[in-house]
């Protein structure tokens, strides 16, 4: 299952967020680096949304169920707006259910994210790809200050974090 490397460990809780204003090359290149992760993984670990005005639910992601639900995810329509810093802070708090009020994760996988992060604490990572040629959405409640400086600090489980900045090669 795993081509080259080593495989990551069945502990690790992997969330993969993406930004649907990324332009079609950008998501190719996307979807073939997240089928190498997800390829690489165990079927239990990997959870993937999108983000634009909204962060979606996030979806298990396995081997089998991957070309459906990623292209689902790639295919929806996006509404424009780049609200990184609200769908960041939504996807940083299902980690950290106990947290907070059922409600405002909402979704199925909820506690079995938080779950696998309280048992595996030093085993949690999100991968966030964003569109690089365009600055986050004046409108987004949320502000770099509120996540740097307020919210994030109070968290019990902070991931390991990797953004990734796509930017298509005119706009370089």
């Amino acid at each position: 299952k795993a081509s080259g490397g080593v495989r990551i460990p069945k502990e690790t809780t992997i969330s993969v967020l993406i930004d649907r204003g990324i332009n079609e090359e950008g998501k190719r290149q996307i979807f073939e680096a997240v089928r190498t992760l997800v390829n690489s993984a165990p079927d239990s670990c990997v959870f993937i949304s999108f983000f634009d005005s909204i962060a979606t639910k996030s979806t298990l992601v396995t081997a089998k169920n991957y070309e459906e639900n990623i292209k689902n995810g790639f295919e929806y329509p996006t509404f424009g707006n780049n609200y990184f810093y609200s769908a960041l802070y939504s996807k940083l708090m299902e980690f950290n259910q106990g947290q907070v009020a059922d409600e405002q994760i909402g979704n199925e996988y909820r506690r079995i994210i938080s779950q696998r992060a309280q048992q595996y604490r030093d085993k949690v990572a999100m991968f966030v790809f964003v569109d690089g040629s365009r600055d986050a959405d004046p409108d987004d409640p949320m502000t770099y200050l509120d996540l740097t400086e307020g919210k994030i600090k109070d968290l019990s489980i902070k991931p390991t974090i990797y953004a990734f900045y796509y930017i298509p090669a005119n706009k370089q």
